[in-house]
């Protein structure tokens, strides 16, 4: 196990991108899943169903391929359970576009 320096950052391993507004009237049409609160299970993970398509513009940056991670930025419980929750992007869903609610992980090399 790599002993991490006690002065080290998330920034330190990865790099967080945050995703962007979308236009509602594209939600729905054929493309990307679009990656928003609906789509994180309440503690973490992918909620099945969870979410729906966009077919507006999908900037490679926003972008969260299969196996990608990314995280909540925002609750809408009580409880605080949504708040940083993390999904990874799975294989049955072929490629996810980021929301303004979320940011993927980009792990460094």
């Amino acid at each position: 196990m790599t002993d991490v320096a006690v002065s080290s950052t998330v920034g330190d391993f990865v790099e967080l991108q945050r995703g962007t507004t979308y236009k509602g009237s594209l939600v729905g049409k054929p493309g990307p899943a679009l990656l928003g609160l609906g789509s994180i299970m309440a503690n973490g993970g992918f909620k099945e169903g969870g979410y729906d398509t966009y077919g507006g513009d999908c900037p490679e940056k926003l972008m969260v391929p299969v196996g990608g991670l990314y995280v909540s930025l925002k609750d809408v419980t009580q409880s605080a359970d949504m708040l940083g929750a993390v999904a990874r992007v799975p294989k049955q869903v072929r490629a996810g576009r980021l929301t303004q609610d979320t940011v993927k992980l980009v792990l460094w090399s």
